[in-house]
């Protein structure tokens, strides 16, 4: 903002907003929702209160009517003797001394393996809210494994798996495939392209680690040294033994996509809950009001896993209490279909 470059300026504030509202806040869902007024649940509120206002200075520049409107909800709306304006205000300086690098590193690794885990769901055409039995997980670095260990339930909940499963070896769970990009290494290599192509079959998946973590590998061609970077070659990675996996420097990643009727039974369970939720902001509800919700299935089988669950239905939807019942069901707005049963969801305040 000094030398007035507006666009990164914009884009860095872009991508903190992204994280914010897709990772901290709706991974303290739970906190903000619980009944009970302890310091965890203050915590929460109080860190997002701050994180907010500072936002709506900092964005002063680039939104000032909305900038404002927060601030005034905010602010203004709780405290008399505040400015009368956010404008009146500076911009936000940074404290550095709240910054706890650490868990910075930890917290980036995890949402790395989540992303990593959702791109392996997405080969296997599983939706992230279809539970699945287990996640195996390669690491190189012995931070990597501190991570997984120390926010093993968050990476199970983000990837909505039951396990993780730490392997030894990468190619346990996955198979790397390296291939000369000839336009390219053509022009750097001529005649060594033969002896480069079986260096990469011989040593694919350590040459990949390589090229994944420096951008570029040593190979040994006919006694000599060739340095190959990652637009000479073209990369895929495979998961092993029925897995579907996806990688990036030193960490590799599979899902196991069996589904078992279990598995499926918790799936329509999930998907009642988005389901419930979505009408719950078409109602115009507040995020904090308590609902009476009736559940009618057109699927026995649909019917005993939304009754079985009807407790954890209830926790995740703000309801009061819970009916399931069976009936025949129309189509309409207030109806969801699954695997060619019908689920009809009625919210009362």
């Amino acid at each position: 903002m000094e030398e007035y470059e507006i666009n990164p300026a914009t884009k860095r504030i872009q991508s903190f907003v992204e994280e914010l509202s897709n990772w901290y806040v709706r991974l303290s869902r739970r906190r903000f929702w619980k009944s009970e007024n302890d310091s965890d649940k203050l915590s929460a509120y109080q860190t997002l209160y701050r994180i907010l206002v500072d936002l709506a200075r900092l964005l002063m520049p680039f939104t000032p009517f909305l900038s404002e409107e927060i601030y005034q909800n905010l602010v203004r709306s709780v405290d008399s003797e505040a400015a009368l304006s956010v404008h009146f205000l500076d911009l936000p300086e940074a404290d550095e001394s709240l910054f706890d690098a650490q868990l910075l590193e930890s917290m980036q690794i995890v949402m790395d393996v989540v992303s990593l885990g959702r791109s392996a769901r997405k080969q296997a055409g599983v939706k992230t809210r279809q539970p699945l039995s287990s996640v195996s997980v390669y690491v190189h670095e012995a931070k990597v494994h501190d991570a997984l260990v120390s926010h093993a339930d968050i990476i199970r909940d983000e990837l909505n798996v039951k396990t993780i499963i730490e392997v030894t070896h990468a190619s346990d769970i996955a198979e790397f495939t390296l291939r000369p990009n000839l336009p390219v290494l053509g022009r750097k290599a001529g005649k060594l392209i033969p002896a480069i192509q079986k260096a990469l079959a011989a040593d694919a998946e350590s040459i990949y680690a390589d090229l994944e973590r420096t951008g570029q590998s040593t190979l040994d061609v006919d006694g000599n040294a060739f340095v190959l970077s990652k637009e000479d070659v073209i990369s895929t990675v495979s998961g092993k033994g029925g897995l579907f996996a996806a990688s990036a420097a030193n960490v590799v990643v599979a899902v196991d996509a069996t589904v078992t009727p279990e598995l499926r039974a918790e799936w329509y369970v999930r998907e009642v809950e988005h389901f419930v939720q979505g009408q719950r902001k078409e109602n115009g509800y507040q995020v904090t009001d308590r609902i009476h919700l009736h559940v009618t299935c057109s699927d026995a089988m649909v019917e005993a896993a939304l009754t079985a669950a009807a407790q954890e239905i209830a926790q995740e939807v703000l309801a009061r209490d819970v009916s399931v019942s069976s009936g025949a069901i129309e189509s309409g707005p207030t109806v969801l279909e699954l695997d060619g049963s019908k689920i009809a969801c009625r919210l009362e305040l």
